[in-house]
């Protein structure tokens, strides 16, 4: 009959074994082989040693859970072959036999047990009971181990998520964080120039004019500036700007009022020296 290709290379191996100069050359061929394929880049397995000393614990903690669980399947696989039976010639050493009974009195002969169609099971010896405890023992550890297994994993999915969750709503924090930091910039840039328009504005000669005197000027915040006093009313002012501004420049009256600066002040009558009637008005 054909040996398989399991069998040949069982064959295979046992005969290399067996010849120590064979198995030298073999480990030696093996070793050479795996150095090559380290030089060309086909082998990428990290060293531990190469690791950050977290993933070290973390990788040799793993080996030693391992190694803890082949053991121990093992020691309860030798437990359980190593089971001997009692010795047959016990029964001879535990004395003389014991006597049966007085035999004068009347034979009494025992009652026949009725015939049945199941086959009578044979008593079930010491080591067949010892045996089925540690399988029944053995499954049960499995059982358990199982299902501490399938918790942990519950348990290690859910703090993956969690620990996901928590990065997104910090990055997702962070994101508004600097979108209201952007606004608020943005808000303060577009009132900066909507406020520089209507100074602008404000300072032209159709819309007011500049106080001749020396003395005319005011003073706020230790900033000094010549007056200049409004040709038309704030209203007025505002409906032609609203008219001549651009979209994104118009402001609302009250705002109007507000980006007004202060050297800009309506008319009074202290502010002319010369007759304001309609002959001198542009005198």
């Amino acid at each position: 009959m054909a040996l398989s290709s399991k069998e040949k290379v069982a064959r295979h191996r046992a005969r290399l074994n067996a010849d120590p100069a064979a198995r030298a050359t073999y480990l030696a061929k093996r070793k050479e082989s795996y150095q090559r394929r380290k030089r060309e880049g086909k082998i990428t397995n990290t060293p531990v040693a190469a690791l950050p000393k977290q993933k070290q614990r973390k990788l040799r903690e793993k080996w030693r859970q391992s190694q803890r669980q082949y053991r121990n399947a093992h020691r309860v696989l030798a437990d359980v072959l190593n089971l001997t039976p009692p010795s047959l010639n016990s029964s001879a050493d535990d004395g003389p036999p014991q006597p049966i009974g007085n035999l004068d009195h009347d034979y009494v002969q025992p009652e026949r047990p009725q015939a049945s169609s199941t086959p009578l099971r044979p008593a079930q010896t010491s080591v067949s009971k010892q045996h089925s405890a540690a399988m029944k023992e053995k499954l049960r550890l499995s059982s358990e181990l199982r299902r501490v297994k399938k918790e942990l994993t519950v348990a290690k999915t859910k703090a993956e998520k969690l620990q996901r969750k928590l990065v997104r709503q910090k990055k997702e924090r962070k994101e508004q964080q600097v979108s209201e930091k952007n606004k608020q910039r943005d808000k303060k840039k577009i009132s900066e120039k909507r406020k520089e328009h209507v100074v602008r504005y404000l300072c032209r000669d159709e819309s007011s004019r500049m106080l001749p005197g020396k003395k005319d000027t005011v003073t706020k915040n230790k900033t000094k500036k010549k007056r200049r006093v409004l040709l038309h009313s704030l209203k007025d002012l505002h409906s032609s700007y609203s008219e001549t501004a651009l979209r994104h420049h118009k402001v609302s009256y009250r705002q109007f009022l507000r980006y007004c600066p202060f050297y800009v002040t309506p008319p009074k009558e202290s502010d002319r020296n010369t007759c304001a009637c309609y002959d001198h008005q542009h005198f």
